[in-house]
């Protein structure tokens, strides 16, 4: 079923409220002076002990990003060791792929979407498969298969190429205060929408959570299509 507005929006009417991503990663260019769990600016960076690889701002984020997800990167010895040209990419890649196995729990539990169904993180990898067509970051792919030593026959693979549509359909550019794009997040609540560049509703990213809210007026049984691109709010031409 085509994911349709069963209510009627007026311009700047919430649609789908302020949510915190699945994960999220920060831009390896900031990882001096942001934290890797919070993604705030601070001093006091300090790097994990171990892999030296991620920083953060306190004790507290790092206690809590080890629980997420970094206890499983941080002995991984492909995630030590990684030097290639695009090491956001892999990142997010490996930070999905760590949350995951570290968090099964995690992966499987479900989030309510904007029209009241429920879908996990586990729902988006089963759902990204495209059989007849090759998915953006074929290149990207083969280097962390390769990077990683995962197999075809493993299936693996899979994981792979349905983590390449997750991070392309739904990774959204997360900003400072000056809108400077310092990290990506993995929102579940934004797969229910279909994307175009003529949308009529749009996502912003406040700190690291994404809301969607309507452009202009959207009648029941409209179509629901936003922009990927990130608003300013205070700083558009748009009135609620």
């Amino acid at each position: 079923m085509e994911p349709g507005s069963y209510l009627r929006y007026k311009p700047g009417a919430v649609i789908q409220p302020f949510c915190d991503p699945f994960v999220k990663t920060l831009c390896r260019a900031y990882k001096d002076t942001h934290c890797e769990n919070c993604l705030e600016l601070s001093p006091n960076i300090k790097f994990c002990a171990s892999c030296l690889k991620v920083g953060y701002c306190s004790r507290k984020c790092q206690k809590e990003h080890w629980k997420l997800c970094h206890r499983t990167e941080c002995r991984c010895e492909s995630f030590r060791n990684f030097v290639g040209e695009n090491p956001d990419a892999f990142l997010m890649f490996f930070r999905i792929w760590a949350t995951v196995k570290q968090n099964p729990e995690m992966a499987a539990a479900s989030v309510q979407l904007y029209d009241g169904s429920y879908k996990s993180f586990n729902d988006l990898l089963a759902n990204y498969y495209f059989p007849n067509s090759i998915p953006p970051g074929e290149e990207e792919q083969k280097e962390i298969i390769e990077v990683l030593g995962w197999k075809d026959e493993s299936g693996d693979f899979d994981f792979l190429r349905n983590s390449t549509w997750i991070i392309r359909l739904n990774g959204f550019r997360i900003c400072d205060p000056e809108n400077v794009s310092i990290g990506t997040g993995i929102y579940i609540q934004s797969s229910i929408f279909k994307h175009s560049c003529k949308p009529n509703a749009f996502c912003w990213v406040r700190g690291s959570q994404l809301q969607i809210r309507a452009i202009g007026h959207i009648y029941e049984g409209k179509l629901l299509i936003y922009s990927s691109r990130n608003f300013d709010i205070l700083n558009s031409d748009f009135h609620r």
